[in-house]
Order: C-alpha cells, then sequence, then structure tokens
C-alpha cells in the first residue's frame, strides 16, 4: 500500500518525459516578469531549455510574454512568444494544479505571499515528484511546509527549496564558501564563526510590502508546535546535532571589517533574520551529525553575524529611525489606514517610488563581504557582488538559475534524494558557477593560518 502522505491514484511521470524543463508561476508578477526577461534573454523561446508560464489570466500573461519580447527587440514579438505555452492555474481552486505540476521538472514561483498562493502549489509538488522553487522570506511558512510535506516530497523525489531569491541565496552561498574554504585548508577544521556586512541599494515592491505587512500585523502563519525548530530537522526526522547562534545587532555600531580597510559603521540589516534562519538549515543538513568521535562531541556551535554597512552614523541613524518609524506605522491601526489611503505602499506589481528598470539596472547593487574564522583559528575573506538591483532584477535571475539546476543539472549538483532544502544544500557550486556565468562576481581569500 502506498504510504498515507501518497496518493496512490496519482500517475507521476518520470522526470526525463516531462514537456517543459521550467514553468515559471507568476509571470505577470512585478518580479515575475523580471524572470520571464531573464529567460527569454537568455536562453530563447525555442532553445534548449523548455518553459512555460502559468497564471490565472491569460491576457496578462500574454500582454507579460509580448511587452518583454518589444523590450528585448524581438522581431514579430506576437508570433514568437504564440509558442510559449501558457498554463491556467489558480492556486486557490485545486482542480487546477495538476496542470501546473504533472508535465514539468520545476516550478518556479514568484507569487506571494506564499503563505497566501504557495501552500498548495508546495502540496502538489510534493504529490507529484515535481521540483520547486520560490522567493519567499516567511519562515514561519517554509517550517509548516517541511512539517507537512516532507514525507511525500522524500517518497516522490520532489525537492522543494525555497528562498532561492535575494532572500537567501547570496548569504546561503557566502557561508557555504567559507565552511567550505576551511575544510579545504584543514580537513579537520570547522567554521565557527561569520561575519557579514552588507553595502546594498535597492527598493521594495508592493507584493514585498505586502508580506511585510501581514508579518508586521501578526498574520503570519503559526507552524504547528514540535519538540524542536524544523529547521534543524534532518531527513529521518531527527534533530541535527549542528547548531547556529544567530549574533544579529540590535543598534547601530561599528566594527573592524575588513582587517585593513579600518572601522565600518554598521546597522541593523532587515532581512538578516531571515537569512540567518537559512544559514541555520543549511549548517544543520551539511553540519557534522555523527558521534563516532570516542566520546562523543557534539560540532561546535556556528556563530552568525550581520548587518548593513553605512558611510558615517548620520546614514546609519536616518536608516535605523526610519524603518522603526515605518513599522511603528504599520502596527498603528490608524496611521495603518492612512498609509492605505495615502498609497504609500505601492500595489502589487509596482515598486516604491516607480523606479526605472534602468536605474535598478546601473545604479542598484549588492555587496556581501564576509568574514569566517574556524576552530583553529583560519581566517577567510569572501566578497560577492551583484552590479544590478538584488531585489527583483537579480532574485529573478537568481530564480530561474535555481530551477535550472534543478531541471539541467540534476547529474552534477548534490546527489540525495527528494525533500526540502535550502539553495546551498541543493545546488552547491552549482548554482554559485551559474550566477557567476551571468554578472554575479564572488571572491574569497585566506588571510590568516
Amino acid at each position: 500500500d502506498a504510504p498515507a502522505d501518497v496518493d496512490s491514484t496519482i500517475d507521476i511521470i518520470p522526470q526525463s518525459d516531462r514537456k517543459y524543463d521550467v514553468v515559471l508561476l507568476g509571470a505577470s508578477g512585478y518580479t515575475g516578469k523580471f524572470a520571464v526577461t531573464h529567460l527569454m534573454e537568455t536562453y530563447g523561446i525555442d532553445g534548449d531549455v523548455k518553459w512555460a508560464v502559468a497564471g490565472r489570466n491569460k491576457a496578462k500573461l500574454s500582454a507579460t510574454l509580448e511587452s518583454v519580447a518589444r523590450e528585448l527587440n524581438l522581431e514579430a514579438s506576437s508570433q514568437t512568444v504564440s509558442s510559449v505555452d501558457i498554463l491556467l492555474v489558480d492556486t486557490s481552486d485545486p482542480s487546477t494544479l495538476p496542470n501546473l505540476v504533472k508535465h514539468t521538472r520545476v516550478v518556479a514561483t514568484t507569487a506571494g505571499p506564499f503563505q497566501l498562493y504557495g501552500s498548495p502549489v508546495v502540496e502538489f509538488c510534493a504529490k507529484y515528484g515535481t521540483h520547486y522553487v520560490d522567493i519567499t522570506g516567511e519562515m514561519d511558512w517554509v517550517r509548516t511546509m517541511i512539517l507537512q510535506h516532507e514525507g511525500a516530497a522524500q517518497r516522490t523525489g520532489s525537492k522543494i527549496v525555497s528562498l532561492c531569491g535575494h532572500d537567501s541565496v547570496p548569504w546561503d552561498l557566502t557561508v557555504m564558501k567559507l565552511a567550505e574554504g576551511i575544510n579545504q585548508h584543514d580537513k579537520e577544521e570547522e567554521l565557527v564563526e561569520v561575519s557579514i556586512v552588507n553595502d546594498i541599494k535597492s527598493s521594495a515592491s508592493g507584493g514585498t510590502m505586502a508580506t511585510m505587512k501581514l508579518a508586521v500585523g501578526g498574520e503570519m502563519i503559526v507552524p504547528p508546535k514540535t519538540n524542536f525548530d524544523p529547521l534543524i530537522r534532518l531527513r529521518d526526522g531527527t534533530k541535527s546535532l549542528s547548531r547556529t547562534k544567530l549574533a544579529l545587532p540590535a543598534f547601530i555600531s561599528s566594527m573592524q571589517f575588513p582587517k585593513e580597510s579600518g572601522r565600518v559603521v554598521t546597522a541593523p540589516f532587515v532581512m538578516s533574520a531571515v537569512n540567518g534562519s537559512v544559514v541555520k538549515r543549511s549548517h544543520a543538513l551539511r553540519g557534522r551529525n555523527d558521534t563516532k568521535t570516542s566520546p562523543p562531541l557534539p560540532p561546535p556551535t556556528l556563530v552568525y553575524r550581520e548587518a548593513r554597512s553605512f558611510a558615517d552614523v548620520k546614514s546609519a541613524l536616518v536608516d535605523y529611525l526610519g524603518t522603526i518609524l515605518f513599522l511603528t506605522a504599520l502596527l498603528n491601526p490608524v496611521t495603518s489606514k492612512l498609509i492605505d489611503l495615502l498609497q504609500i505602499i505601492p500595489e502589487p506589481g509596482s515598486v516604491m517610488g516607480n523606479i526605472s528598470k534602468q536605474t535598478m539596472t546601473n545604479e542598484f547593487y549588492l555587496s556581501v563581504a564576509a568574514v569566517g574564522i574556524g576552530s583553529k583559528g583560519t581566517k577567510l575573506e569572501s566578497i560577492l557582488y551583484f552590479d544590478r538591483d538584488p531585489g527583483y532584477i537579480d532574485t529573478a535571475r537568481m530564480l530561474i538559475e535555481s530551477a535550472l539546476c534543478l531541471a539541467m543539472d540534476h547529474d552534477v549538483i548534490p546527489k540525495q534524494g527528494g525533500g526540502f532544502y535550502t539553495p546551498s544544500t541543493a545546488f552547491g557550486n552549482v548554482l554559485l558557477n551559474r550566477l557567476c556565468k551571468r554578472g554575479t562576481h564572488f571572491q574569497m581569500r585566506l588571510v590568516q593560518e
């Protein structure tokens, strides 16, 4: 008999026999359009990557395809994009979901907030043995999905990988490379401390702000109660021995980083708790979980620090107080309604300030500078740099390249069965290499043995 969490009536098509490599859900949204642009510009329409788009509104999806084709100066755009299949899917209607997941190797989705629109998609991907990637930053939703669907995903071979965008690929890959570098320097040494400073210029979209309003308003999903955090849950259901301590700053401060650059003014980074949670899960899955030493010794705890850098104290103070005031305004029912009336928060599908794509491409960026320290004192420094907007343009690129790791690089990504993974544990260096081939820059050096 089939396990309770696997529907024996489902005919699972082998991955190699599926029509599409990637189906993009939410293609007509703000980030979704950037994902369409990356697919069309980088991989073409009738090329080696077979892709389709999905959503509720065929007219909007067709308009998105034609708009992107015109922006890319593709000839006869309406005829060209007609060969891109459009799948009609309503995530609130389960009867439409088999059409989304059954015939593709990977579903890549930008349709958030994910606690509102993502849960059925994860459920059906897990049931049908379809891989899944998204750009969520909703950690309690991720915890809930692990608890509800990991059993089915393991049995069907479905790999579920959330947080494949600005939340939290850059930080997850950075810690992975530092851990890898420490171990390559000395096989008996382990990464025990990571300090990261972010230099970023970006903006926020309506979809992101909608998720933030849910979080601030206490409307986020609450995971089922368990004996331990699902983020440190191993594939066999036991608790990982490899732990992470998040030592995230709460106030403005300064730090020596890196050694020859002098002191840097830092303030809390709004996404550091999410990034730290992803690092926590990656470390739990990738870290040492055996007790073969005599006497048995647990691995050392990984301490994770992350902050945002500023040119001076004044700039840091303006950002810090501005964030606090904005979140406070969202919490207050009166000011929250005023924010809605004045349309301070953009509608889904637009970005705050109506910033142009040209500005986002030429002026926005992300620099993730890190120092990693090993258990024997070895010190590494690294930098990961994105030369355009990381929150939307490069989030779309990270999402699509993550999907293609599963669709096209299955033989070279880390060998493991179905289940819930982080970007670094699912894709390893394959994703970093894909990103670096198309605009991302990464360097790492040994500074102390």
